[in-house]
């Protein structure tokens, strides 16, 4: 009796845990895969762009070895491309995130307001 209420107890655990995990990818918004990257987008972004964003990081060899993720979202004026960036700027790399925002917004977005934001690992906008 007292082991079918562990098992009980254990298979609920796991399944509130599945739960909660896939709320969270769902809050993400859809899944475009194109080898290691995983493109989120929300239901406002065209999968148009989320297409020409996929091909572009082909492209321009920026899809690397290991699984990564972005998210493409708009707010009330621009797309919104969120990177996630566990490491602190450098001038270097503040300099080749502007050079890429700029690269993408006359290819990708061509007529349309973008930018790129740095994010947590949640897709959260850092501060700063």
């Amino acid at each position: 009796m007292v082991d079918l209420k562990i098992k009980v107890r254990k298979f609920s655990l796991i399944l509130i845990i599945g739960i909660l995990l896939s709320s969270c990818v769902k809050g993400f918004g859809k899944k475009h895969e194109n080898g290691n990257l995983e493109i989120y987008y929300t239901e406002s972004v065209g999968i148009n762009y989320v297409e020409s964003l996929s091909q572009y990081y082909a492209e321009n060899n920026l899809i690397g070895d290991e699984k990564h993720s972005i998210q493409l979202t708009t707010d009330t004026e621009q797309f919104l491309l969120r990177l996630v960036s566990l490491e602190s700027e450098t001038e270097e790399s503040k300099r080749n995130l502007e050079l890429l925002e700029k690269d993408l917004a006359n290819t990708v977005f061509k007529d349309r307001k973008f930018k790129i934001q740095l994010c947590d690992a949640f897709f959260n906008p850092k501060k700063g």
